[in-house]
């Protein structure tokens, strides 16, 4: 005997009906965050790394990474770089603060976050400009 049950039917996400959500700057920030720290993981430890070996081993590896560093792709990776390091620290800073219980008023979510990205990109600015 076959059954006339049909399988229960499981709700799907809003992304799966075709439904997008609008922009919101607390899913920038979280994701922006991640992706901040898996670079800093993954490109701007090793590169600081490869500088200070090569500091280290003397004057020829030294002036080839500082030569890499200083023309066009060396100069995005580091200003890429240095932009991470800023807003991934004054993100840090902003999830402290929630953590002693404050901030979390939507339009202080909203205020913070965007302090974060002016901040952060002031900061590498002043950063770069003040190393130049």
């Amino acid at each position: 005997m076959a059954s006339t049950q049909q399988p229960h039917q499981r709700p799907t996400s809003p992304y799966m009906l075709g439904v997008y959500y609008r922009f919101q700057i607390t899913s920038l920030l979280s994701i922006t965050s991640r992706l901040s720290g898996v670079f800093m993981t993954v490109i701007t430890a090793p590169l600081a790394i490869i500088w200070l070996l090569a500091l280290v081993w003397g004057q020829g590896p030294y002036q080839a990474v500082q030569g890499f560093l200083t023309h066009y792709p060396g100069k995005v990776l580091v200003w890429i770089s240095l932009l991470t390091l800023c807003y991934h620290l004054l993100n840090g800073i902003r999830h402290l603060v929630w953590d002693t219980g404050s901030g979390f008023e939507m339009s202080q979510i909203r205020a913070s976050g965007w302090l974060v990205v002016v901040s952060s990109l002031v900061l590498a600015a002043a950063v770069w400009w003040g190393a130049s």
